[in-house]
């Protein structure tokens, strides 16, 4: 599971926000309050530019970027990375260690969560 987050808005009115989560049950509702209490959708560009990752060791990063939607509206854009770790105890599989979400130019800033 999760255990960091960073969320970052930078609006179009020079508005500047960066709210960070550690444990991974505070980064699930974070993540979880976006989409169903704010109704923010992120939809990636699914090409070269939009997606990328790199790999070192058993570390991966993952980067996606696109584009930001509220109630089917644009709104901005986004970027986010994901740090992928090996997971002995899961078969190896990869898991999420961190991720940083940066929403940018946008109308809309998504409140704060209270935890």
């Amino acid at each position: 599971s999760v255990q960091e987050a960073v969320v970052s808005t930078q609006s179009t009115g020079n508005e500047n926000r960066e709210e960070e989560y550690k444990g991974a049950m505070d980064v699930s509702r974070r993540l979880f309050s976006l989409v169903v209490r704010e109704s923010i959708y992120l939809h990636p560009h699914l090409d070269p530019n939009g997606i990328s990752g790199s790999k070192e060791g058993d570390k991966v990063t993952v980067v996606a970027s696109g584009t930001v939607n509220r109630h089917s509206h644009y709104v901005g854009l986004f970027r986010q990375a994901f740090s992928l770790e090996r997971d002995p105890s899961y078969n190896n599989n990869y898991r999420i260690r961190c991720t940083n979400l940066v929403l940018c130019n946008t109308d809309y800033l998504p409140a704060p969560y209270q935890t």
